[in-house]
């Protein structure tokens, strides 16, 4: 059984009343279920002036209330005499009129249009604020006439300027500015004829402007810039005026005309993450602390730092702060279309090693994951690779990248991080940059750790081979101990050392830069106490 209690006695009852009236009790379902008893019978009887029978016909007026029906016959009755008497809504003629809501003599009662609509008569201004106001217009024509009027001058990255014309000269201004979706932060005014004219103008983080003259000075009518206002943020947000007062000097409002928007949308100045319009190492710094959450950037520094407009900063931003910093352009960088690399993993003891190969040059990675502890992470040679790394709020985060933008040695980065023998590979997060600042794909490839402990003493390769200026030398050794990678002419005299130190067993690889000799035949020999291993190399200029 459905019901809704009417207690209100009132004619006629309302849909509001007949729908909501559960609502109003605090019930959120207008549905009984009869108990199989008299419960409900008893809620309705004709002493409490609400019986369990009410007719009510089409103006939501009752036609007659009872406990009971009376048999079959008799409701079939009432219903028909319901019918019968309700007028034009069971007439088979259509109510005739005009049926343009837009028209001055629109008729909401009418189902066919007679054409009798007329537009003229209710036409004109419609703002009471207006000049030309007309009170017997209904339908505004776009015709009214403002005594002043503001709108949106010049607008740059942290200024916007406010125009104004006035027919009446201006004691004091109040303006709201406001920002959807909220972005902007209004810090400030200055010039503009407020200024000209001795007004003081005060804004605050609300958006709210406001400007006088202590001295009671005045802005002559006209029209100009009346003020320029400064703020911090960036868009895309769209600006308005709201709330507009001018008051002439007698105190009284001067009519202001209908206000326009601006689609506010910062413009970025690439690389420059202090905002002190100069790119150098100081914003690598700056963007290394915010890839690490060491801070947090502003709007405006996240839009300088994010140099490849993807709505993330990372490392593939700092190689191209890099590049902006050294000159590089993207043409004189080396790419392909092949952008993809290789991720070795293993477990070698409590620590979980990966080495990132590809024969895509690349000076960039970028590594984090969440965790419990904060664990270190090493880089295996590349001494000339800059790491900085991160532990906060349960998660890691490394950065390691060129100041010089030079590669990889031997197109390989092999980090060790230190007891992570219990992370899962598909939970680290690896950006590896090229050297144009593009990402590199990574394909996942598991080692055994038995791998590890294969190592021969041996010269791998030269790659490549003959080269101009550079080539990779890549070796391995099966114990750890010193050793001394040096480059020898064809008379046999050492030229060049490349590597000389301790070093860990397994691979290694290091790159050697031949742009300052002479083209030719070399020699590259390994030492590691008797153990010698030589190679051959061409560089060809």
């Amino acid at each position: 059984m459905m019901f809704t209690n009417l207690d209100d006695q009132n004619q006629p009852y309302s849909c509001t009343q007949w729908g909501n009236r559960h609502v109003q009790w605090g019930d959120e379902h207008a549905v009984i279920t009869n108990d199989n008893g008299m419960t409900i019978f008893s809620w309705f009887n004709s002493n409490n002036g609400m019986p369990s029978i009410a007719y009510i016909d089409h103006t939501m007026t009752v036609d007659y209330m009872s406990n009971y029906t009376g048999g079959a016959n008799t409701a079939i009755n009432r219903i028909n005499n319901l019918l019968n008497d309700c007028g034009e809504l069971c007439s088979s003629e259509p109510i005739l009129g005009c049926t343009d809501e837009f028209a001055c003599n629109f008729n909401e009662n009418s189902d066919e249009d007679d054409g009798s609509c007329e537009y003229e008569s209710c036409l004109g201004c419609t703002d009471s604020t207006a000049n030309n106001y007309d009170e017997d217009a209904s339908i505004d024509d776009g015709s009214c006439v403002y005594a002043s009027s503001m709108s949106f001058g010049q607008i740059d990255d942290s200024s916007i300027e406010i125009n104004f014309s006035s027919d009446y000269p201006i004691q004091g201004f109040q303006f709201t500015l406001t920002d959807n979706p909220d972005q902007i932060t209004l810090t400030g005014a200055y010039g503009g004829v407020a200024e000209e004219n001795g007004f003081t103008v005060s804004t605050s983080e609300l958006g709210i402007v406001l400007g006088f003259s202590f001295s009671g000075d005045l802005i002559p009518a006209g029209e100009g810039i009346l003020t320029t206002l400064t703020y911090d943020g960036i868009g895309p947000s769209e600006v308005c005026f709201d709330e507009i007062i001018l008051s002439d000097s007698s105190g009284s409002q001067i009519s202001t005309g209908p206000t326009d928007c601006y689609m506010l949308d910062l413009i970025a100045n690439p690389g420059d993450t202090n905002l002190d319009q100069n790119i150098n190492v100081q914003d690598i710094v700056i963007l290394l602390n915010f890839i690490l959450e060491f801070e947090e950037p502003t709007q405006q520094q996240f839009v300088n730092g994010d140099m490849n407009d993807d709505q993330i900063l990372n490392v593939l931003d700092v190689i191209r702060i890099v590049n902006s910093i050294l000159g590089l352009s993207r043409q004189d960088l080396n790419t392909s279309q092949n952008n993809f690399g290789i991720l070795n993993y293993t477990i070698s003891g409590n620590d979980l090693i990966l080495s990132i190969y590809s024969e895509i040059d690349y000076s960039g990675v970028q590594l984090s994951f969440n965790s419990y502890q904060n664990h270190e992470i090493t880089l295996k040679d590349n001494s000339h690779i800059t790491l900085r790394q991160n532990f906060t709020d349960g998660k890691k985060i490394l950065v390691a990248y060129s100041m010089f933008n030079k590669v990889f040695d031997g197109h390989e980065a092999v980090f060790t991080i230190v007891g992570g023998s219990n992370l899962n590979i598909d939970d680290l997060d690896i950006l590896v940059g090229d050297l144009n600042g593009n990402a590199i794909n990574l394909y996942l490839n598991e080692v055994d750790e038995s791998d590890l402990n294969k190592y021969t003493f041996n010269i791998n390769s030269v790659y490549p081979n003959p080269f101009n200026p550079n080539t990779d030398i890549s070796f391995t050794i099966p114990n750890d101990g010193y050793v001394k990678l040096s480059v020898f002419n064809i008379k046999g005299q050492e030229v060049d050392v490349i590597f000389e130190g301790y070093q860990d067993k397994g691979f290694h690889s290091y790159t050697w830069d031949a742009s300052t000799f002479s083209s030719g035949i070399y020699y590259f020999h390994l030492n590691e106490g008797k153990n010698i291993s030589t190679a051959k190399g061409i560089y060809i200029k």
